[in-house]
């Protein structure tokens, strides 16, 4: 049997040249990580041994999107010129 961690997320922020720019990490080189990995994505990274698997992790990745949709309409609807009363 394997002595697998449980799985550690990371994000994308942007790409560096030659690096990708994690999230709470910093920079890894391109090369270590998966070449249709885009930014803003999720990293899934799993330890088994001696081995580390770093993928996609499109769910995760689709779940955030729609999170920061969400928040972007409700910012929309709270802007001043619609109606709302804010307190400065």
């Amino acid at each position: 049997m394997g002595r697998e961690k449980p799985p550690v997320e990371w994000i994308l922020d942007r790409w560096e040249g030659d690096a990708g720019i994690l999230e709470d990490l910093g920079a890894v080189p391109r090369a270590l990580l998966p070449r249709a990995l885009r930014e803003g994505e999720v990293l899934r990274v799993v330890v088994d041994n001696d081995t580390v698997t770093l993928t996609r992790d499109t769910t995760a990745s689709r779940r955030r999107r729609e999170q920061a949709q969400r928040l972007r309409d409700e910012l929309a609807v709270a802007e001043p010129g619609n109606g709302d009363v804010f307190e400065l």
